[in-house]
């Protein structure tokens, strides 16, 4: 039976997300993620031939665990209309409601400093633009299931919003302890709740008595 190279594969993206973490995308090397990954270099080279195509799947894994927290998300969420900006408010800020220290956007494991990961990446994006057209595809999937509810284009500017806040903690501009974080996440988490449905409520007419 031959094994699947995808179980081989996942580990040491993994590992190199914690290297990236720690050391940049930029400075990491395939001898520190073999380490980390507690294989040899050769092991690792098996499956990424260099480091480009390491990085390059890295940001793919770590997109793709960050839009299956969303699409579990939509998949949990009872009311249909505005589904998709709920997941984004409750992937990207919602745990911090709940006494979480750092905004996470991402499936990311509770072990993982997402926060030192995506500086990292921006930096390397800077350097080389190609490596944000794994995040641009999942962007524009999830923009376009966005755009197809009844109040997309509002929604959309929620998103903005979101991303706004979340950058700016992210470089230190305001933390999730400021009294203005609480009040910009408790308004942007009321624009993502369902609006409340059309109660059927009967107009009392009035019957006028004709002389």
């Amino acid at each position: 039976m031959k094994k699947n190279p995808t179980n081989g594969r996942e580990p040491i993206l993994e590992a190199a997300i914690r290297v990236a973490s720690r050391d940049g995308v930029l400075s990491m090397t395939l001898d520190h993620v073999a380490q980390e990954a507690k294989m040899s270099k050769g092991g690792l080279l098996y499956h990424f031939a260099s480091k480009d195509e390491l990085v390059t799947a890295m940001i793919e894994h770590f997109g793709r665990k960050a839009e299956q927290a969303m699409n579990t998300a939509v998949a949990e969420d009872v009311e249909p209309e505005g589904r998709w900006i709920r997941a984004i408010f409750n992937t990207a800020l919602g745990k911090t409601c709940k006494g979480r220290r750092q905004a996470n956007y991402s499936g990311a494991d509770e072990g993982t400093d997402t926060s030192r990961f995506f500086m990292a990446l921006i930096a390397a994006i800077v350097v080389n633009p190609k490596l944000i057209l794994p995040v641009k595809d999942i962007v524009e999937r999830v923009r376009a299931r966005i755009l197809a509810d009844k109040n997309g284009q509002k929604d959309l500017m929620t998103w903005l919003a979101i991303d706004g806040l979340w950058l700016w903690q992210l470089v230190g501009i305001i933390s999730v302890d400021d009294p203005l974080w609480k009040k910009i996440v408790k308004e942007l988490r009321n624009r993502t709740l369902p609006l409340p449905k059309e109660r059927g409520v009967k107009k009392k007419v009035r019957s006028r008595t004709i002389n």
